[in-house]
């Protein structure tokens, strides 16, 4: 099964580094870039498992919304899964 793994775009004013806080998440600032660690955690079980996996980091990859939108559908997955925190519910 093909799977999308999605870091969601921070808001500008601030970035969301999700993993922080144990999940809560945390806002850093804009200049600081924290890996997804936990969505690479989680692609490592799925492709043992024999999925093939994509990791979309959109803050890294530089991506808007529209952009990661543009990016998950190019890889037509069956399953779509979502990074989130308190920090980035709105």
């Amino acid at each position: 099964m093909q799977v999308v793994l999605v870091n969601p775009p921070s808001p500008p004013e601030f970035r969301v580094s999700r993993g922080l806080m144990g999940g809560f998440g945390m806002a850093v600032h804009p200049d600081l870039l924290y890996p997804p660690i936990e969505l690479a955690h989680v692609a490592s079980v799925l492709e043992e498992q024999g999925h093939e996996v994509r990791l979309v980091d959109a803050d890294a990859e530089q991506l808007d919304l529209a952009g990661t939108r543009d990016e998950i559908l190019k890889c037509g997955p069956a399953l779509v899964c979502l990074d989130s925190s308190s920090t980035s519910l709105d």
